[in-house]
């Protein structure tokens, strides 16, 4: 998967895992990015190539998309890929949705 398809790939499914980890407390997160972490370490280039097994690349890019939606909950955000996510809660959202949407910024600083 090139760059460009993996950077269209995640901004279509970062939204629905911020929308997952949103509702996690930020020490339940801490302790799944660091499982994410030590997971894409070892298979992160099942991303990129094939991986062995069914599943192993769909394995992969969907712990790295949990991830990123991860660092998109913390304060600041996350920048990867070219990209900035970064959840942007507001009031009535949450009340609404009960979690956090979640921005895609490009390097220019437009919201995407």
């Amino acid at each position: 998967m090139t760059s460009g398809l993996l950077t269209a790939a995640l901004e279509a499914v970062i939204p629905a895992w911020v929308g997952r980890v949103a509702a996690l407390t930020p020490a339940q997160r801490a302790a799944r990015a660091a499982t994410l972490a030590d997971y894409l370490a070892a298979h992160g280039d099942d991303i990129l190539y094939q991986g062995r097994g069914t599943g192993d690349t769909a394995r992969a890019f969907n712990s790295l998309a949990e991830a990123v939606a991860i660092g998109a909950c913390q304060p600041g955000g996350i920048t990867i890929f070219g990209r900035h996510w970064q959840s942007s809660p507001s009031r009535q959202w949450r009340a609404y949705y009960g979690g956090c949407p979640v921005e895609t910024i490009d390097p220019a600083g437009d919201v995407l």
